[in-house]
């Protein structure tokens, strides 16, 4: 996994100490490394501890580890021991000759303190003396109070938090795990979960999300301890509603790819993809709701929760991904047509939506509208239209009759002529007259479109 494959998990990635990593050969979630939880104590001499005499317990760490083999190997499996100044108050009885109570300086100019860290390269008792000193640890003061970071926009501890801090800002430590170990243990409690949010002007958990902040953590353990002290990861759904785009290097989250795809694609990192999805919460059983569009504008708002469900998904182009964004979520209702005063489905009701509106909407047919409501439009409007087609007609030509009936009674009633036939036949060319008109006006039609409003108006009742 190359540096550039981890910055596809969050740009934070990216600053990772020495950029350009090799492969990973072993998990980034494995077993507690060497040089953390498995070293042993360093032991002081003590001649007078029972056992055998050439045991590490009455010889010391240093001159055990000399007689072996790899003495170098068998020092990187101990605990390095800590720089001490003299205290009067180690100093009882027989215990004066000890490191506690002459202090570390004084402790590595005895002789026999002395020949054990000796080299053959030494050319002065400095060289020897400065050995044996460095080789201790700082003494511990008092550590740095853990902090959370409120997300503010200032370079400091207390907007960054503890945790990234030392993940991307331990200048003033030699590395990352000095920065952890010179803190106070995380707070009692779980921490909340972030996603990453690109509002936040730096590299932090805040911007880069909890996950790329813990295993950008080079010490295993610490990075276990990282996920162990926050939240589980709420299992994602492909296109979820926090998924940030659509397309482009944005769409590269967690909330777009769904935590199955997401575990698969990170299995190298974190070992296995049944481990990475052990970090999460159990997946939903239930269906997302479907959401409506919340405002006119977004105000760049690239999300599910402002543009609606049906923007979000149809901005997919895949149509495989599509078809799998309106899946996951629940039937998008059918509506009667309210008013004509707005462009919305909410106003123009679903059949003007999905029939004069589709192309506008984003889908590829008035089909794809119907279908993503759970209907099958070619079904629908034939059942529909054929009852209607049949009723309107049916209205339509006693409106026609009434019209004929109409105006042989006012021909009649005018008393211009006596002759029936003329009234008659004035009569028919009025209804005649009337039918054409309907037909061309689209009378019929619109008709058609009021029946199936009425229908899904009912539909919505029950």
């Amino acid at each position: 996994m190359h540096s550039t494959q981890l910055v596809l998990l969050a740009a934070a990635l990216a600053s990772l100490a020495g950029a350009n990593q090799t492969t990973v050969t072993t998990s980034l979630m494995g077993e507690s490394e060497n040089n953390s939880l498995a070293l042993l104590p360093w032991l002081p001499p003590s001649p007078k501890a029972e056992g055998d005499a050439e045991s590490e317990k009455r010889l010391g760490t240093k001159a055990y580890c000399r007689q072996q083999t790899d003495e170098a190997q068998c020092l990187k499996q101990r605990e390095k021991p800590v720089f001490l100044d003299a205290d009067k108050s180690k100093c009882k009885t027989g215990t004066w000759i000890s490191e506690p109570c002459m202090g570390t300086v004084e402790w590595c100019k005895r002789g026999d303190i002395m020949k054990e860290w000796k080299l053959a390269s030494d050319k002065t008792a400095k060289q020897t003396l400065d050995r044996c000193v460095m080789y201790r640890n700082p003494p511990q003061g008092p550590k740095d109070p853990w902090l959370l970071g409120s997300g503010c926009s200032e370079l400091t501890e207390a907007c960054l938090g503890s945790d990234s801090l030392c993940v991307w800002y331990h200048d003033l430590y030699t590395g990352q795990e000095e920065c952890f170990l010179n803190h106070e243990p995380r707070p009692a409690g779980q921490m909340p979960f972030k996603f990453r949010n690109s509002s936040f002007f730096t590299d932090s958990e805040f911007r880069n999300g909890t996950e790329a902040m813990c295993l950008a953590i080079k010490s295993n353990q610490t990075r276990f301890d990282c996920f162990r002290a926050r939240e589980k990861i709420p299992f994602q759904i492909p296109f979820a509603p926090g998924c940030p785009a659509v397309g482009g290097d944005e769409a590269i989250d967690e909330r777009c790819f769904g935590s199955a795809a997401w575990c698969e694609r990170l299995k190298d990192i974190y070992g296995s993809a049944a481990l990475c999805l052990s970090l999460r919460t159990e997946k939903p059983k239930t269906k997302l709701p479907w959401r409506t569009k919340q405002a006119p504008k977004c105000d760049g708002l690239d999300m599910e929760a402002c543009l609606g469900t049906e923007a979000f998904c149809v901005r997919l182009k895949d149509q495989l991904e599509r078809r799998e964004c309106f899946a996951l979520r629940e039937t998008a209702p059918l509506l009667s047509a309210a008013t004509d005063r707005c462009a919305e489905e909410t106003c123009v009701g679903t059949v003007t939506w999905c029939s004069d509106r589709w192309n506008q909407t984003g889908y590829y047919n008035t089909s794809e509208c119907f279908a993503v409501r759970d209907v099958d439009p070619i079904e629908f409007m034939n059942t529909i239209m054929d009852e209607m087609d049949l009723q309107t007609e049916q209205i339509l030509v006693t409106a026609a009759l009434k019209r004929a009936n109409v105006t042989m009674m006012m021909e009649a009633l005018k008393n211009e002529t006596q002759d029936s036939n003329i009234w008659m036949k004035k009569g028919v060319i009025a209804g005649r007259k009337l039918f054409r008109m309907t037909g061309r006006e689209g009378y019929l039609h619109k008709g058609i479109k009021r029946g199936i409003e009425h229908a899904l108006e009912v539909d919505t009742h029950f």
